[in-house]
């Protein structure tokens, strides 16, 4: 029998995860200094939470009692100059050796709140059964048996043209060290996926924004490549296939702004200037305004999310974002193919996503955290490594 998942292991988990996130930083401030509408503080050099001190703070909130109880958002940090910035305060922070203390945000409560879920664990337990028990001959057999007489593909490797097998199982394995290629044949997979099934629905989920830049872009790359004998490549790859979140890297859009959701080009192009012109923090007036005028224009590109995410074939996002938009995601479920990149790096609590296929991409061939590796010998969980 397959193995269960343990839903009180696995909220468990992600509750200590929690804890230990939402953990308060008390500093004592050495000097203030007003500036404008922002106030900077120089606190005394902490002992034991340095590593919680630092851009994740961004955005948290800052609280003190002392000369009169007030808060402020953290609008930036200086871990190496011990001072942290901040903006909208509601009374004047405190001064030398008095108090003030920081909230973190805690990003992992929508996922802990989804596990909490009866009716959608039991859901997901029932996916990952199924997924487990697969059928000798899934759908895919046939189409990807004859990849290797495909023209187009001539200029993959053969290890790379054999990572086509691992969608004929219910769950594909890729790993392989840097440089043997794993993005480039992940976008070339998906892309000719797309092209297979026009009904399909993927989602492209990754541990971070670069991540997910660099794997959409190779999947848009695959479908670059062959637009110009198959007509459907060029239409896929500039209306179906989205990047969801704003934190995403300037540098991979500027040619290929179709990847991003929404139809006013305007909007998308001051979004991308706005980040590749992001000034220095030090000068703390220009970014609090960077930042304001930043924030503004992704609250209204994410406004629209609904409207991509039904109109696409393959979303892109991080497993945090995907967290938070596990409501909206949940209506377009079971999914055809979902695809965990940087799979490694992703822990058991993030496999909640219901897919027909699941395929998990990584460097490594051990997924300690998604606690599949006896899976593999014992239920049909295919494994492939590149070589360079």
């Amino acid at each position: 029998m397959p193995q269960e998942l343990n839903l009180d292991v696995i909220v468990d988990a992600i509750w200590l995860e929690i804890e230990e996130q939402k953990k308060d930083i008390q500093l004592t401030i050495s000097e203030r200094k007003r500036e404008d509408k922002l106030w900077r503080l120089k606190f005394e050099k902490l002992s034991g939470k340095e590593s919680k001190f630092n851009e994740s703070l961004e955005g948290a909130y800052a609280e003190w009692s002392d000369p009169q109880k007030g808060m402020a958002e953290v609008l930036t940090v200086f871990p190496s100059d011990d001072e942290i910035i901040l903006r909208f305060a509601t009374s004047i922070p405190p001064d030398k050796n008095q108090k003030i203390i920081i909230h973190p945000q805690c990003f992992l409560k929508p996922l802990k709140e989804a596990w909490e879920d009866s009716g959608w664990f039991n859901e997901i337990q029932q996916s990952y059964n199924n997924l487990l028990n697969f059928s000798e001959k899934p759908i895919h057999s046939e189409c990807f048996s004859k990849i290797n007489s495909i023209n187009r593909l001539n200029w993959l490797r053969e290890g790379q043209k054999k990572c086509f097998n691992l969608l004929r199982y219910p769950f594909g394995f890729l790993w392989g060290p840097p440089g043997t290629g794993k993005t480039t044949t992940l976008g070339v997979i998906l892309a000719e996926y797309l092209l297979a099934f026009p009904e399909c629905k993927i989602l492209l989920i990754s541990s971070t924004n670069v991540a997910v830049d660099v794997a959409i872009k190779s999947v848009d790359e695959a479908l670059e490549m062959v637009e110009k004998d198959i007509s459907e490549a060029s239409f896929i790859r500039r209306n179906y296939i989205k990047r969801i979140g704003t934190h995403f890297r300037p540098e991979y859009y500027k040619e290929r702004k179709h990847l991003l959701p929404d139809s006013d080009e305007t909007l998308i192009e001051e979004l991308i200037r706005l980040k590749s012109n992001e000034p220095d923090k030090e000068d703390i007036q220009a970014y609090a305004k960077w930042k304001k005028a930043k924030e503004t224009l992704e609250k209204f590109l994410c406004q629209n999310i609904h409207k991509v995410i039904s109109s696409s074939r393959l979303c892109a996002m991080t497993s945090t974002r995907a967290a938070f938009a596990l409501d909206l995601l949940r209506e377009f479920q079971p999914l055809d193919l979902i695809v965990f990149d940087e799979a490694s790096q992703m822990g058991q609590p993030f496999v909640q996503w219901q897919g027909r296929y699941c395929l998990l991409v990584t460097l490594s061939n051990y997924l300690q955290s998604f606690t599949l590796n006896i899976q593999i010998q014992r239920y049909g969980l295919e494994s492939l490594c590149l070589n360079t």
